[in-house]
């Protein structure tokens, strides 16, 4: 999440926000072995969908590491 994209509550969610500089052109969704892009350009949409333990794991270590990067 950029500093440009609004906020919205879910309960059982923290958020941490992205400096404007690192705004990522997609979502990415990690759940079990799989990993999910999300493209939306204007109402275009496009998904990749991997479905690879190393490359899941990958995504996983760089979120884990975001994460403990920012305040």
């Amino acid at each position: 999440m950029s500093q440009e994209e609004n906020i919205i509550p879910v309960k059982y969610t923290q958020f941490k926000i992205l400096p404007k500089e690192a705004k990522n052109p997609n979502e990415i969704f990690i759940f079990g072995n799989v990993t999910t892009q999300f493209f939306f350009v204007g109402d275009l949409f496009t998904a990749i969908v991997i479905k690879n333990k190393e490359i899941t794991q990958r995504y996983r270590d760089y979120f884990e590491f975001l994460w403990k990067l920012i305040k």
